[in-house]
């Protein structure tokens, strides 16, 4: 690993470190090992050093970094199992999430970070390295790689987070999946009146929905209400 990381840093702290570990207990996934904790420090400290000069987020203190960034992202394995070689695409990754913290703690998984803004992906380019991970960058828009013979119908899950409204998430997410495979879609508290909407992009698109888990974000004692909407293609 590289000095980007830190303790006295403040983009990352040990109070950040413990609210993530606590809210992954509470989320019910597996602890991070000492080499995960140290990636996800590197992360938040390259995140905000490079946020100085390219606006990626808002999110810049320690906690709402491990909240808002990491513990949300990793939620997403509440409701999908990786395996080893899983094809996964997250698009409109944006600054990595949530993708590279999924990466993180599933390093064996092949990833693909979508974005059609090329100083993220410059970001993403320049951050990978830093946390000795690999994955595939896609400079382009999720309405035109899904129409290439070699991204369409060719992955087991797809997630995007905040990215547009369900029914346009949809259109961009499904194309991409193989039979069978999975589309993951955060969302706050409206997750279910999105849902209503999103029921003619369903049926037109030939998916489904199958779940919806909803829990808090509450590591720090003032919950927020996250949904977790699950589809399946075919």
């Amino acid at each position: 690993m590289t000095a980007v990381d830190g303790a006295a840093s403040p983009a990352w702290n040990s109070q950040a470190e413990d609210i993530l570990c606590r809210e992954l207990a509470l989320l019910k996934l597996s602890p991070l090992t000492e080499q995960q904790k140290q990636q996800f420090a590197i992360y938040a400290n390259f995140l905000v050093a490079y946020n100085r000069k390219v606006n990626l987020t808002r999110i810049t203190d320690p906690v709402g970094i491990a909240l808002k960034h990491f513990a949300d992202s990793l939620s997403i394995l509440r409701v999908i199992t990786l395996t080893p070689g899983m094809k996964i695409i997250d698009i409109g990754s944006g600054a990595g999430f949530p993708g590279v913290p999924m990466l993180i703690v599933h390093p064996e998984v092949e990833m693909t970070l979508l974005d059609a803004t090329a100083k993220r992906l410059k970001f993403l380019a320049e951050l990978l390295p830093l946390l000795e991970l690999r994955a595939t960058l896609l400079h382009q828009r999720a309405e035109e790689a899904e129409r290439q013979p070699h991204h369409r119908g060719s992955y087991q899950v797809a997630v995007a987070r905040g990215v547009a409204s369900l029914p346009r998430l949809l259109e961009y997410a499904i194309p991409f999946l193989a039979k069978g495979g999975r589309f993951v879609a955060p969302k706050g508290p409206g997750g279910a009146a999105e849902l209503l909407q999103a029921q003619e992009a369903l049926r037109r698109l030939g998916a489904r929905h199958l779940l919806t888990d909803t829990f808090s974000l509450d590591a720090t004692g003032e919950p927020s209400e996250r949904q977790l909407l699950v589809f399946r293609r075919g």
